[in-house]
């Protein structure tokens, strides 16, 4: 199982909130999401181009990003709707779910490069003819 990100990397994106005394974030949730988001959503899409696990260190780095940009778009969403008034001021024109998807879209379509090697896979060859 992978976790590419911690609930102290996803702390760093929300200043004044403390996930250990919130009502609403918990710490565990974080970390649980986190994993979900790791193994799930993106392992699940790179396992069709890469051999898992990614080891280069700048690749983990994008990895990184990419689950807390998830991440982050979901406690988002959970603020706008019960957090403070300074704390949905906070997300208001933050979109991380957004780039979340476009950036795992980038790297499925080869827009963005790892240096992990993709997966070597035969292309289907089709025969012409009647059958």
């Amino acid at each position: 199982m992978s976790s590419y990100s911690t609930p102290k990397d996803v702390q760093g994106y929300y200043l004044g909130i403390d996930f250990s005394k919130s009502d609403y974030l918990k710490t565990a949730t974080i970390r649980k999401w986190i994993e979900e988001h790791s193994t799930a959503t993106i392992d699940g899409q790179l396992r069709r181009k890469y051999t898992l696990p990614i080891t280069n260190a700048d690749d983990k780095i994008s990895l990184k990003l990419l689950v807390e940009y998830f991440v982050v778009g979901k406690i988002d969403g959970i603020i706008r709707i019960s957090g403070t008034e300074e704390e949905k001021e906070m997300t208001r024109n933050r979109n991380y779910s957004s780039k979340a998807n476009k950036m795992l879209a980038a790297i499925m379509d080869g827009t963005i490069q790892f240096i992990t090697s993709p997966k070597n896979t035969s292309p289907i060859l089709y025969q012409q003819g009647s059958y």
